[in-house]
C-alpha cells in the first residue's frame, strides 16, 4: 500500500512540474512576442550591432516600450 501511494505521489509531482513548466514557457513566449525590434527601422539583423539606436536593449524585455521604435521597416535590407 505504501508503494502505491508513493508511486501516485511521484506521478502527480511530475505532472505538476510539467504543467508549471509549460505555463511558464507560455507566459515567457507571450512576453517575448511583445518585443517589437524585428519590425523596427533601426534593427540591423546583425549579431554584433542589433540596433543602431539602443544596442544594449535590442531584443530584450527592456525594448518592449522603446521610445524610439519606428515601425516602418528599412528599405535597405
Amino acid at each position: 500500500m505504501f508503494c502505491f501511494v508513493v508511486a501516485w505521489f511521484l506521478v502527480l509531482l511530475v505532472t505538476w512540474n510539467v504543467w508549471t513548466a509549460l505555463r511558464d514557457a507560455a507566459m515567457l513566449t507571450q512576453k517575448m512576442h511583445q518585443i517589437p525590434c524585428s519590425n523596427c527601422r533601426f534593427f540591423t539583423s546583425n549579431y554584433q550591432l542589433k540596433c543602431t539606436v539602443h544596442p544594449s536593449n535590442a531584443l530584450t524585455e527592456e525594448a518592449i516600450n522603446c521610445p524610439d521604435f519606428d515601425p516602418h521597416r528599412s528599405i535597405y535590407k
